[in-house]
């Protein structure tokens, strides 16, 4: 505030709103509307510090679905027009979850195409394991046992040639729920173990 930048304070103030929802203090819906007043919709920013995209995440972690889904819409059509193929992949994961929560597996499955092609043009493995991983969640979603087994050691196989551990722990979380939903109870805490 003292900065006088309002964009610089909506970052900050929608951050602090999701640092304070994930330590397990309630929604603080001011803060997160001051942010979204503040925001500068044209300023180069990291999807990840615009409140747009934390606004839309505390409403899918509230079941506010369609909310978010209009929202993360919007922001995916805004990464296309000013050609952020990197952000739009991203954002992706978002809103094929989304898809999947409000049982639109139709509308899943083309933002997930959408986003291998996407990953393809954009190379390396961080864009490929993320296009992989929404392949892993849908086929397990859809009770492809074979698919999603395939789908999710591709994600994993890329997710190691990256580098990033922690790319995993989401395709760990899908190998989880097709252990779970087929009834493999162990399975499911060995897909989790790394985890814990």
């Amino acid at each position: 505030e003292q900065l006088n930048q309002p964009h610089l304070l909506s970052m900050a103030l929608g951050m602090r709103s999701i640092l304070r929802f994930t330590a397990g203090l309630g929604l603080d819906e001011e803060s997160i509307g001051r942010a979204l007043e503040l925001e500068d919709q044209e300023a180069l920013t990291p999807l990840v510090f615009r409140p747009s995209v934390q606004n839309a995440l505390l409403l899918q972690w509230t079941n506010q679905f369609d909310g978010a889904d209009e929202i993360l819409e919007a922001i995916r059509v805004r990464c296309v027009e000013k050609g952020e193929e990197g952000e739009h992949v991203s954002i992706a994961q978002h809103a094929v979850m989304n898809s999947l929560w409000l049982g639109d597996l139709v509308n899943a499955n083309l933002l997930a195409e959408d986003t291998m092609e996407y990953a393809r043009q954009l190379g390396g493995n961080t864009p490929r394991f993320l296009a992989q991983s929404l392949r892993a969640h849908l086929a397990a979603y859809a009770g492809h046992e074979a698919e999603a087994r395939q789908a999710i050691a591709d994600a994993l196989e890329s997710a190691r040639r990256s580098g990033t551990s922690r790319l995993s722990e989401r395709v760990l979380g899908a190998l989880a729920f097709l252990e779970l939903s087929l009834g493999n109870y162990d399975a499911a805490l060995a897909a989790v173990d790394p985890l814990l």
